[in-house]
């Protein structure tokens, strides 16, 4: 019998996946951290529950604060960003600490929201890239100009996975469209051929059982 069921994000197989609940994930990457900010003020006004494991605050102790007051480098790359780029879209954004704060590199990116906040998303740099800490904004800004050349829904969303499966490397990139209703149909997939020839072998041990 086929399996019918919706799992919740991250449980799905490849019996199931198209019917995994992506929308209600409620979560990040857990290598990563998320802050929402105050446009003018940059005061903290969410913040991913993992934020002490890469900036050292736990949650409870940066919410509602300026983010000058507590991390003047993270802010100073913020503001940076916002006098030369309109923030039509995600923008790629650096952040190197002073020797005196460990030298580290942290990237990602920066995007403004309907209600005129700010979303940052943060996390340490893969390790190819940690010498110059600079291949994830490049190839950010390089999927951003591809998407925005896309002349139709269609071909918008076949770039779009095509550009992020060779940035973030996974097997297998889909994009979804969801009705009012929640349900959500694939409208483009890009994948490697190993992955396919893995599917195609579990299909077919499926159907010898």
């Amino acid at each position: 019998m086929p399996d019918l069921s919706h799992p919740a994000f991250g449980t799905a197989n490849l019996t199931n996946c198209e019917r995994e609940l992506i929308h209600l994930a409620g979560s990040i990457e857990p290598h990563g951290v998320l802050l929402v900010l105050e446009l003018e003020t940059l005061r903290v006004l969410q913040v991913s529950a993992n934020i002490a494991e890469l900036l050292g605050e736990e949650p409870d102790a940066i919410l509602g604060r300026p983010l000058p007051e507590w991390h003047p480098t993270l802010a100073g790359a913020v503001r940076d960003v916002l006098a030369r780029e309109p923030l039509h879209g995600p923008v790629p954004l650096l952040v190197r600490f002073p020797p005196s704060h460990g030298g580290a590199v942290l990237e990602g990116t920066l995007h403004r929201t309907d209600t005129q906040g700010l979303v940052l998303e943060l996390e340490p740099p893969p390790p190819a890239s940690a010498a110059s800490g600079a291949s994830l904004p490049a190839s950010v800004r390089g999927v951003i100009a591809q998407i925005t050349a896309a002349t139709s829904t269609d071909l918008l969303c076949e770039t779009t996975a095509r550009a992020l499966r060779g940035v973030i490397g996974y097997d297998r990139v889909m994009v979804y469209r969801f009705d009012p209703d929640g349900h959500g149909e694939i409208v483009a997939l890009t994948r490697r051929a190993a992955e396919l020839t893995r599917q195609m072998v579990a299909v077919a041990a499926m159907a010898r059982e």
